[in-house]
């Protein structure tokens, strides 16, 4: 019999708890970037192109910031995964045990892949930038931008941890 792990977040500190109105704001906001999925999707996709770019400008500054074509085949399918996955922790926000496994499952398989923490946090800024531009300024407003700041920080601090965590576990730190 197989023994099922609950998380909670005394055991993963990193995950600020949402407020109920938090929640509703990131899932009402979540709903229009679902119906302008595509636009998001291309959003991300340009996003995460720019910041490998600047990434390699900063943090390899021997290698050149030019991008081969087999990493962007790579990346093609990146910013689906990503929706796919944020749709699934959004649509469970209500379950804080739920969401953090979740993102800790995002985390292991970053971190076995070797992905770095600084690559996670440039990510989460994507996400949060192809939010704020799928669902335009209008809808954007001080509350949102907080409940979405707050949410994605959680998110960037679990899955970060996580994926070095990992990242050690495989020689990889």
């Amino acid at each position: 019999m197989t023994a099922i792990r609950r998380v909670s977040k005394k055991s993963f500190p990193a995950y600020r708890s949402l407020e109920d109105d938090e929640i509703k704001l990131i899932k009402k906001t979540w709903d229009l970037v679902k119906e302008n999925d595509y636009r998001f999707i291309d959003i991300l996709r340009h996003e995460m192109l720019c910041d490998l770019q600047m990434y390699e400008l900063y943090f390899n500054p021997n290698k050149k910031a030019d991008i081969c074509v087999q990493e962007l085949t790579e990346f093609k399918n990146h910013p689906k995964n990503v929706y796919s996955s944020l749709n699934s922790i959004v649509g469970d926000l209500e379950n804080e045990n739920v969401i953090v496994e979740q993102m800790i499952e995002i985390g292991k398989r970053h971190g076995r892949l070797g992905i770095s923490r600084k690559h996670i946090s440039f990510m989460t800024s994507n996400i949060y930038q192809a939010v704020e531009c799928t669902i335009g300024p209008c809808m954007f407003d001080r509350l949102v931008e907080q409940s979405w700041d707050k949410f994605l920080t959680s998110f960037n601090d679990v899955v970060g941890v996580t994926a070095m965590k990992n990242n050690c576990k495989h020689g990889l730190c």
